[in-house]
């Protein structure tokens, strides 16, 4: 396994994970429910990792997203509001599009 990817956000890292495993690429996420109980501690990110032979596909999927223009968008399936940032709609993983 590699590391993909990693973000302060875990909703953010979730939406690439549901991105990828709708490509049919297998993911892990690590530090998924760690948190920072002390003021001082540093920042904890949850991280996605992939088989190492599959790094590079993901890598050009990852590209395509931050490439895309960020604005929200409404899905054609069930009309919620997504942000420019998600792939696939949250509430029915629809793919943007």
């Amino acid at each position: 396994m590699e590391l993909l990817y990693r973000n302060e956000n875990r909703l953010v890292v979730y939406n690439i994970k549901n991105l990828l495993e709708s490509k049919g690429i297998p993911s892990e996420l690590r530090n998924e429910f760690a948190s920072n109980g002390a003021v001082e501690a540093p920042q904890i990110f949850v991280e996605l990792w992939v088989d190492k032979n599959q790094i590079e596909s993901c890598r050009e999927i990852l590209e395509s997203i931050e490439s895309k223009n960020l604005k929200d968008w409404i899905c054609s399936q069930c009309g919620e509001r997504n942000g420019g940032a998600f792939e696939l709609c949250w509430n029915c993983q629809n793919e943007n599009g």
